[in-house]
């Protein structure tokens, strides 16, 4: 599988991101990503291994937390500062996600923007060397023969 980060103002950063989580994610006994084949930085083009798409068993969400835990474990202590800075959500993310919500007629719950404050707060304070995934949802996952990921 051929990827290419697209153009934009964090584009190079982005590629050094995802090719480190790669490498990083590569350690884990049981594999929760595609072998990293391959990178071009000029071009910001990464090669990946192919993995065939299995329909996922019965205990699908099991599998997928397994996963998720073999990945966060993959990073070290000494792995700190090996990633670029993260960015989190800021109070902009909170007010497009409202007004989102708003847009799509969605009731908005009193205290939900209290809520989603203190989680960007928190979210703004966390340190630690845990490897996560960027987007961990439903369908956002490959079950292949040697597991989830």
């Amino acid at each position: 599988m051929v990827k290419q980060i697209a153009d934009g103002p964090d584009a190079d950063e982005r590629f050094v991101r995802e090719v480190t989580a790669l490498r990083l994610a590569a350690r884990a006994e049981t594999p929760v990503v595609p072998a990293l084949l391959a990178t071009d930085p000029g071009e910001r083009v990464l090669v990946l291994e192919h993995l065939d798409h299995q329909r996922p068993s019965s205990d699908r969400i099991v599998d997928y937390a397994a996963a998720l835990a073999r990945l966060h474990a993959t990073a070290r202590p000494e792995d700190v500062g090996v990633l670029p800075p993260w960015q989190g959500p800021t109070q902009a993310d909170i007010d497009s996600f409202l007004r989102l919500a708003v847009a799509l007629h969605v009731p908005v719950m009193p205290g939900v923007s209290d809520e989603l404050d203190g989680l960007v707060n928190r979210l703004g304070q966390v340190s630690g060397h845990a490897l996560l995934h960027g987007d961990p949802c439903r369908g956002n996952d490959l079950h292949t023969a040697t597991g989830a990921g």
